[in-house]
């Protein structure tokens, strides 16, 4: 006798960790989010901080973040939790208003905002 399982259905406005990396020598903050793992905040911003600095690694990667993490090393940063919101529209939302009101110094956020609407509306386009 064969059993099926039935799936659960995933929930679609789950939490986002925005974050703060700090460069301890410049006191340059960069500012970004990521999707929460559980409700291991701390770890989903570690989690996401290994992967900027694997970046940093690849040569083809030349933005400001990247550029100082090739110079000070991964130990020459504080990564830090800034809020959880549920749901990635409003995180993105929330993000846009954090990196206006703390104008944070190094980052490519401005630019990085408009790459992903940008993304997001191609995406929009073409779904």
């Amino acid at each position: 006798m064969k059993t099926t399982r039935t799936r659960r259905k995933r929930r679609s406005d789950c939490n986002n960790v925005i974050y703060q990396i700090t460069c301890k020598a410049t006191g340059e903050r960069y500012r970004g989010f990521t999707f929460a793992r559980n409700r291991a905040f701390q770890k989903t911003a570690k989690i996401r901080w290994k992967l900027h600095v694997c970046q940093a690694k690849e040569p083809t990667r030349n933005g400001k973040l990247q550029q100082r993490i090739r110079e000070y090393g991964d130990k020459g940063f504080i990564v830090e939790v800034l809020e959880v919101v549920r749901g990635k529209q409003a995180a993105l939302t929330r993000e846009k208003e954090l990196i206006r009101e703390l104008n944070p110094s190094f980052d490519m956020n401005e630019q990085s905002l408009r790459r992903r609407k940008h993304r997001r509306d191609k995406y929009l386009l073409t779904a």
